[in-house]
């Protein structure tokens, strides 16, 4: 499948440098993982970077997955205790009866992923425990023929398509491709004849805005 949707390039910029939060850079190391042509810009980008801090052409690492690795690493105590390296079933989320490998640039965060917990009657969340507050990461299971209440946003929100397809108002968003919306779009995000696993990257709750949604608004800030 040819990924349509990526990254801006001022965003991969700022993910070479080491610049977001974790949990945004886990998506988008994930990204470039499966996107050639994102792959390829961030090695210009890297090139780049490293001419204009050292003052000479210089390759960085070969891939960003190993300062992605290293940042885990450093994240506070409280994320949780330090975990061997993840088995072949440990790379793994499974749900609803289906089991999904993940991408390699997300099998760091395996051992970190909560319990599933259920969003209504077809949609189901767990949370990666990632001990920072600046964004939060979570795995978004939604079966299919489901559509999302619609909402707008309160901060940034990131998708990445790890399994099957989704859609809104704007397109088609199937496996790699990434979208990054704010508070100025609104959209109701459904799902076909196959469920759909994303992995979603919050800097604040979501704004729903249907009649019904509005009144569980106050109840994500609590969760958030």
């Amino acid at each position: 499948m040819k990924i349509k949707h990526h990254p801006a390039p001022a965003m991969l910029a700022a993910h070479a440098q080491g610049l977001l939060p974790t949990a945004t850079s886990a998506a988008l190391a994930a990204h470039v993982e499966a996107c050639s042509y994102c792959q390829a810009l961030c090695d210009e980008l890297e090139q780049d970077a490293a001419k204009e801090q050292l003052g000479q052409s210089m390759a960085l690492d070969d891939s960003l997955f190993d300062a992605l690795l290293l940042r885990l690493d450093d994240a506070p105590a409280d994320a949780g205790p330090a975990k061997e390296a993840p088995t072949a079933a440990q790379n793994q989320l499974t749900i609803n009866g289906e089991s999904f490998t993940l991408p390699r640039a997300l099998r760091p965060l395996a051992g970190r992923v909560g319990s599933w917990r259920r969003l209504g009657s077809k949609v189901w969340s767990a949370d990666v425990d990632l001990g920072e507050k600046a964004a939060k990461a979570s795995f978004l299971y939604i079966d299919s023929h489901t559509r999302i209440p619609k909402h707008t946003h309160g901060g940034e929100e990131l998708t990445l398509v790890l399994s099957g397809h989704i859609k809104d108002e704007s397109g088609r968003y199937q496996e790699g491709d990434f979208t990054h919306l704010d508070q100025q779009h609104e959209h109701q995000p459904y799902t076909e004849d196959a469920p759909c696993l994303c992995l979603t990257v919050l800097t604040a709750p979501l704004v729903f805005t249907g009649p019904l949604g509005r009144l569980a608004n106050p109840l994500l800030r609590l969760f958030f």
